[in-house]
């Protein structure tokens, strides 16, 4: 039987809309696919402890994040496409000290938060930063000073630079002038060859107000 001319535009546009879902379809698979999932049950961890001096003269507080990145090229994101630059996806999260009433917290950073999955969703690095006070949740990525803790990876692979500090029980005397202000210890990173992600690490970061010292004037320094 012979198609009409309006049985054909009709035909024509079903099947176009069957080609529309299609590619929709197969572009949500792709993208969970891809999507970072969480793994639940994570084995290794980065584990930081400490002491926030209460009262302090001059507040002063920390701040984790953790930055997860997706290791295959073949899952890469655009950061300009006239110069012909790509980069990783990265995810970021967020770990604030929640200090109890003597002072003490304690942080579980996982290493394995995410399913390795097609995009290969790895950790990267764990890094701290200093506030007077802990902001907003939504402010949190506006923090800026952030120090390296620590970062995963070999030497010489991709879009790896292994680092692990030289101290791992560390000391911060702050006061008057803000983390420009602080003194002590500190993460003082050292690169080296390999950081493995199979394996646990801890450390110690305390905060303690600085001894002011009297002048021969009367007044206070730090």
């Amino acid at each position: 039987m012979a198609l009409t001319g309006k049985k054909v535009i009709t035909v024509g546009c079903a099947l176009g809309v069957v080609f529309v879902l299609v590619l929709i379809g197969l572009h949500r698979w792709q993208q969970n696919l891809e999507k970072a999932k969480p793994n639940l049950h994570p084995k290794y961890f980065v584990t930081i402890k400490g002491n926030i001096q209460q009262n302090m003269p001059y507040p002063m507080t920390t701040i984790y994040k953790a930055t997860y990145a997706a290791y295959n090229p073949t899952c890469g994101v655009w950061i300009s496409r006239f110069e012909g630059v790509s980069g990783l996806p990265a995810k970021t999260v967020f770990y604030p000290a929640r200090p109890d009433k003597q002072g003490n917290y304690k942080i579980h950073i996982p290493i394995d938060a995410y399913q390795l999955g097609k995009c290969q969703w790895k950790i990267a690095w764990v890094m701290q930063g200093f506030v007077k006070k802990i902001p907003p949740k939504k402010a949190w990525p506006d923090i800026w000073g952030w120090n390296g803790m620590i970062s995963f990876g070999k030497y010489g692979s991709s879009n790896e630079l292994p680092s692990y500090p030289a101290y791992t029980n560390a000391t911060f005397y702050c006061g008057h002038g803000g983390i420009d202000g602080c003194t002590g210890t500190g993460l003082i990173g050292g690169y080296v060859n390999s950081v493995s992600r199979k394996n646990n690490y801890n450390f110690i970061q305390n905060i303690k107000a600085k001894k002011e010292k009297k002048n021969d004037d009367g007044t206070s320094s730090m």
